[in-house]
């Protein structure tokens, strides 16, 4: 419902897709690192300090990976995929800056990029951050349980959310990956020699962290 509410407020009825930045903020890095140091100051940790979001170019670099974003912690800064759909390049900043203010664990920095934003007065923030959620139960809830899934929970999708998804999925498909067949299998023995025991299911962990965040209001 909050998804579907945000989206209205921003173009109403219209459901073609949201592919364009006409509704970012003006300055997007600077008001989505001022978004992340607001959470962390009011959990009280420490984010003074500015660190970055950079879209890199070529487009399809970090794609070609595998990946969306990657944090540089001798730089200091996240470097984001170019490619990467409008839609969902502020929710993947949030999550890199959430890295460089000393999160490691990725499924804590997608709750962090989660609680930062999915409330923000920006609207097309909120948006995005609540889309890109949506999108982690949409694809968790397949998984688990694929007929369920199609009988129940996707005729009840609305067609402008089906639609951004849907943009989303065809802008990432035109790049492809060096190794997709080895690339799982890699970043997951890193991700656990980082000391992340569930390696690649921990970016799934931000489902039960939200939850976890939601109740504790009930």
């Amino acid at each position: 419902q909050a998804v579907t509410k945000l989206r209205a407020q921003l173009v109403g009825s219209d459901t073609t897709p949201l592919c364009d930045k006409r509704f970012w903020p003006l300055s997007a890095e600077d008001t989505v690192r001022a978004a992340v140091q607001n959470w962390l100051g009011t959990q009280g940790f420490p984010a003074a300090s500015k660190v970055r979001g950079r879209l890199i170019a070529p487009k399809g670099l970090l794609f070609s990976f595998g990946a969306s974003g990657i944090y540089w912690p001798w730089a200091g800064e996240g470097n984001l995929e170019s490619g990467m759909h409008p839609l969902r390049i502020l929710p993947a900043m949030a999550h890199e800056m959430s890295h460089a203010y000393g999160f490691g664990d990725e499924g804590v920095c997608n709750f962090i990029a989660y609680v930062s934003l999915s409330d923000h007065p920006n609207v097309y923030l909120a948006y995005t951050s609540r889309l890109d959620y949506w999108g982690d139960l949409a694809r968790a809830c397949r998984r688990q349980n694929p007929e369920t899934y199609h009988k129940m929970f996707l005729p009840g999708i609305p067609q402008g959310v089906l639609a951004d998804e849907e943009d989303i999925r065809r802008q990432h498909a035109q790049y492809q990956e060096l190794a997709p067949a080895i690339r799982y299998q890699v970043y997951d023995s890193y991700l656990k020699s980082q000391g992340i025991a569930s390696g690649m299911l921990n970016y799934n962990e931000v489902i039960m962290l939200v939850e976890a965040w939601i109740r504790q209001d009930y």
